[in-house]
């Protein structure tokens, strides 16, 4: 199950009214979580996307970006890039700048960069 900070991040990063983006979400639709994995200053949000799911023309690997967060549980805030591999989202990175990631971020503010 997504984090509610997870769920927004990936709202944003899939907003956009283009075909590409419109697959993207249809993909994160039926995606389900294959892991998650926790680092000193971030995390992994691996998934897994149904064979039959849609996909992009595009099959080369490429990555979404430019949402970043601030809480008052990450001092110099955080920054989130979506990795899309072979045509399908493929995993979701959160980083912070330096400081410890939380165990959990219960008050946060997204913003676009």
């Amino acid at each position: 199950m997504l984090t509610g900070l997870e769920a927004e991040v990936m709202h944003l990063l899939l907003q956009g009214d283009n075909a590409e983006k419109e697959i993207l979400r249809q993909q994160f639709h039926v995606a389900t979580i294959l892991k998650r994995e926790l680092t000193v200053v971030g995390f992994f949000l691996n998934f897994s996307v149904p064979d039959d799911a849609p996909k992009l023309a595009d099959r080369k690997r490429q990555t979404i970006s430019g949402v970043g967060a601030k809480s008052p549980q990450i001092p110099n805030d955080s920054g989130f890039v979506l990795f899309i591999s072979d045509g399908v989202i493929d995993f979701l990175e959160g980083f912070t700048y330096g400081d410890p990631w939380p165990d959990e971020i219960e008050k946060f503010d997204l913003y676009k960069t």
